[in-house]
């Protein structure tokens, strides 16, 4: 279950006591469409940038600028699940100030559901309820704002659930994986490096907020097996916890075509596949 966990990018370990060593100090700084459509340009800005500089964002920063979207549903293929693909699906609330993602993958044994939101103006990761395996095999319903957090942690089995609650730095967190987070930020000239950061589960069980790093590499026009096809700009995200992922994104839903994670020297790819309007 665990490798499942890792391939839809739920934390199933987070006991890293500090950084990697890739890190760098961060300095605060100024500085898809479907099969047969094409980008153009989609504002792309493929002016380099200073790659010595690393930009902070958290939520609410000016930079994020979300794109309309309609609800949708997409599948990722997948070597884990029995039916080779698990679902994700975007909807927003009728006001339009929420995001909710649910993750589904079909597995021999069981379905792994989970549900995150997201705040659509500042990306917060405001609520998160899934399985969780950072101190057992537990499900998970929290809160996170950009004071703290609110979690309560639901063990599978007899012992009684467990309740917590802490501050977290850097106004609070993202949730970027198969979201919209990540296009918000597009465009950004090739060789920006910027950080964003995301919740993670420590050894002394309390949650932290933590830098994850990402660099715009490059755009690139990717067209899968499925026939989807945009163009993209291509990140490299060093998470803090130690893997590595390379994310192809567009302006346009899906938002997420491509992502390679490399958890320990294993690599999972998920391809966007069967992209559905509601």
């Amino acid at each position: 279950m665990s490798e499942m966990l890792e391939e839809l990018g739920f934390d199933n370990g987070g006991r890293r006591k500090r950084a990697p060593s890739w890190r760098k100090p961060v300095v605060a700084s100024v500085a898809l469409l479907l099969a047969g459509c094409s980008l153009g340009g989609s504002d792309r800005d493929d002016t380099p940038a200073d790659p010595d500089t690393v930009v902070a964002i958290t939520p609410g920063d000016d930079r994020f600028d979300t794109p309309e979207f309609p609800d949708y549903s997409v599948d990722y293929n997948s070597r884990t699940s029995k039916t080779g693909l698990f679902t994700v699906q975007v909807r927003t609330t009728g006001d339009g100030n929420k995001i909710s993602v649910v993750d589904i993958i079909p597995t021999d044994e069981t379905v792994i559901v989970a549900q995150r939101q997201i705040d659509a103006e500042t990306h917060n990761f405001d609520f998160t309820a899934g399985p969780y395996l950072a101190w057992g095999t537990e499900f998970v319903v929290g809160q996170n704002d950009a004071s703290g957090y609110n979690w309560t942690r639901i063990p599978v089995g007899t012992n009684p659930p467990k309740h917590m609650t802490g501050t977290l730095t850097h106004n609070g967190s993202v949730s970027e994986m198969f979201s919209p987070t990540l296009a918000s930020l597009m465009p950004m000239p090739v060789g920006t490096v910027f950080t964003l950061p995301e919740v993670y589960p420590r050894k002394d069980e309390f949650v932290s907020a933590e830098l994850d790093q990402y660099t715009v590499l490059r755009t690139e026009m990717l067209t899968l097996e499925s026939g989807l096809s945009c163009n993209c700009w291509v990140l490299e995200k060093k998470a803090w916890s130690g893997t590595i992922d390379h994310i192809w994104v567009s302006r346009t839903a899906p938002f997420e075509m491509r992502r390679i994670r490399d958890v320990g020297g294993r690599d999972f790819q998920s391809d966007a596949q069967n992209f559905r309007e509601f």
